[in-house]
């Protein structure tokens, strides 16, 4: 599969129940860990699976409940064996609701990619368009609240965010092994 046979479109609430056909499994020696208010990557073997059917009832409400907040962000198709573009291989979802003490930050809440298409720039592209549409909107800053695989953690690194000094109680409660990153836009 090319990046270029690729068909980039806006996100549509029926996309998030397609989420099983993305290949999530990621296998690391290493994960992030916040120590004292610094990143500190440690020797961890971290496997994530496919998608586990728990995970998905865990976050597909949540999911549903972000685009209903008028949320909005990308889904990425790929052709299937007959020609037509009907595989989702990447998906963003920024949650709609506004966020931070001045109410100047929204939520990056999701953004996958499927295994085969990892290293390609398809992340990187997926990431940025979703930037440009929380500036659109408006936003001072973008919110991510990141698995702690070192994979994961330096994809963000590397497009300017940084650790978040004030992490969202909420989504922290929600997932306190999480690396709760913000970005300036």
């Amino acid at each position: 599969m090319r990046a270029s046979d690729l068909v980039w479109r806006p996100l549509s609430r029926a996309d998030i129940a397609r989420l099983p056909e993305i290949d999530r499994s990621e296998v690391s020696e290493q994960r992030y860990e916040v120590r004292d208010g610094d990143l500190v990557l440690v020797d961890a073997h971290v496997e994530r699976s496919r998608w586990t059917q728990a995970y998905y009832d865990e976050r597909l409400p949540r999911l549903y409940a972000s685009v209903d907040a008028a949320g909005f962000g990308w889904t990425v198709l790929a052709p299937s064996d007959g020609g037509e573009s009907d595989r989702l291989v990447a998906i963003s979802v920024v949650d709609g609701r506004w966020m931070g003490a001045g109410l100047d930050m929204l939520d990056l809440t999701f953004i996958h990619v499927t295994r085969e298409l990892r290293g390609t720039g398809v992340g990187g592209e997926l990431f940025d368009r979703s930037v440009e549409l929380v500036r659109h909107r408006g936003a001072k800053r973008m919110y991510v609240s990141a698995s702690d695989s070192r994979a994961t953690v330096e994809f963000y690194l590397r497009r300017g965010m940084t650790l978040s000094t004030a992490p969202d109680r909420a989504l922290y409660e929600i997932g306190p092994t999480d690396i709760h990153l913000e970005l300036v836009l």
